[in-house]
């Protein structure tokens, strides 16, 4: 596409099921076990359902490209554990923008930026609720909701090129 619009679409769905079964047992001298606690099992079934879609909209000409992207998904989270006595749902809807620009400001060099906005929910790692042997001198257990993360980017860069005095150039900054 050398000069124009150029619009793009996408849906799906994603399915994810798990479950954590795990329990911590001692082991005497005698070659006894016995379970260490009832905090020490879990009994986590987790699922989660994803169901997005996604516009993208490019506009190119011969000195600017530009990209918008409007990603929209829908998250179902079902997590249990009778062990436990969890059992919680969630639900939330996201809007993931980003936004590129790239500017020739000759034949050679440009300015470009992008922008995003992005929210990801955590997984079962963040909530069983019973202590689990990661190695063999940790323990972890939680007792927190699902996390959820908000993150907002931005970048801006200039490239300078020399190609036949092999210079290059670019200078960026990001936040």
């Amino acid at each position: 596409m050398k000069n124009g619009f150029a619009q793009t679409y996408k849906t799906g769905v994603n399915l994810q099921q798990q479950n954590l079964n795990s329990e911590l047992y001692r082991i005497q001298n005698d070659q006894s076990s016995e379970l260490v606690s009832q905090q020490t099992a879990n009994d986590l079934n987790w699922f989660k359902g994803r169901v997005y879609a996604d516009a993208t909209y490019e506009y190119t000409n011969d000195k600017l490209k530009a990209g918008l992207s409007l990603p929209l998904s829908y998250n179902h989270i079902n997590y249990s554990d009778p062990v436990n006595e969890l059992d919680n749902r969630l639900n939330k809807l996201f809007v993931n923008p980003s936004l590129n620009i790239k500017y020739q400001t000759g034949i050679e060099n440009y300015v470009s930026a992008n922008y995003f906005y992005k929210n990801e929910l955590g997984g079962i790692d963040d909530v069983y609720r019973g202590t689990v042997l990661k190695n063999y001198r940790s323990l972890f257990a939680n007792n927190a909701p699902i996390s959820e993360l908000k993150t907002h980017s931005f970048r801006g860069e200039f490239n300078f090129r020399k190609a036949m005095q092999m210079f290059f150039f670019n200078a960026s900054a990001s936040y």
